[in-house]
């Protein structure tokens, strides 16, 4: 099955937790997908010495761009949950609409984040 990894999923796996490096490991590689938005996050927030641990890590995974259909879908998620979910930066709703376009489960652990699944879980 498809997924899409959320930012909070790989910095686990970083950090060597063995529920994320499983979960990772559980999913097919040709299926295991994250938005370039990810890689921002990851590559931004890296120190030096961490540079090869992202590189390996971004080389499994298929990194999926925010095309056109994916702004007006997150667009429409903002408008939809912007008073109700104050706080959610448009980088989720953005990962959020490329899962959903992609028709990829989302793997987080920022549930909150992404009110538009409503039967989002933590993965452990």
């Amino acid at each position: 099955m498809k997924t899409l990894f959320d930012t909070s999923v790989l910095v686990e796996h970083l950090r060597g937790e063995p529920r994320a490096t499983s979960l990772l490991q559980s999913v097919p590689t040709r299926e295991r997908l994250a938005s370039v938005l990810t890689r921002i996050e990851l590559e931004g927030g890296m120190r030096s010495g961490e540079r090869q641990q992202v590189a390996s890590l971004l080389g499994v995974l298929t990194l999926l761009p925010v095309t056109d259909a994916v702004a007006r879908r997150a667009g429409e998620q903002l408008r939809q949950f912007r008073r109700s979910h104050p706080g959610i930066d448009l980088v989720d709703y953005a990962v959020g609409a490329t899962a959903e376009l992609n028709g990829a489960t989302l793997a987080t652990l920022n549930i909150r984040h992404f009110p538009m699944f409503k039967d989002l879980r933590k993965p452990w």
